[in-house]
């Protein structure tokens, strides 16, 4: 039930990079504070949260979001754009401020990464205290 949540959430944010314009930013600029790629990943692992533990799509999507978390963390590593930041949508809203425009930041993707693997594990081992899927929220 909670899934629906980010699902909502990422997908109004996503609507809303790749419907809008400049003009909207200036009337609403509390919408583009999610970079797009943010809001593609928390839209599906809401999915993936919705899907159930044992779906095999679950893994799929949580998968495809915690890859973008950590080709994100490797660009920062690398000093490199990777190419993928502004593939969904460019972002207008701060490109002469930030050296990597559309990019989220480096504790989002993180915090992506580790969201996604506790989906992932979360319908492993399930006789263990605590289970896996708890231990990426420590």
């Amino acid at each position: 039930m909670m899934a629906w949540i980010p699902i909502i959430v990422g997908a109004l944010t996503l609507g809303a990079w790749l419907f809008g314009s400049e003009a909207m930013a200036e009337v609403l600029p509390w919408v583009f504070v999610m970079k797009p790629n943010t809001a593609l990943c928390v839209l599906l692992l809401g999915l993936a949260l919705a899907a159930g533990p044992a779906k095999m799509v679950a893994r799929v999507l949580s998968t495809i979001a915690g890859s973008l978390g950590l080709l994100t963390l490797l660009g920062y590593a690398l000093g490199q754009d990777l190419g993928f930041d502004s593939i969904l949508a460019a972002d207008f809203t701060a490109a002469d401020v930030e050296p990597f425009s559309g990019r989220m930041s480096s504790n989002t993707a993180i915090c992506l990464v580790l969201i996604s693997l506790g989906i992932l594990l979360r319908g492993s081992i399930q006789h263990l205290r605590p289970r896996p899927s708890e231990w990426s929220l420590i």
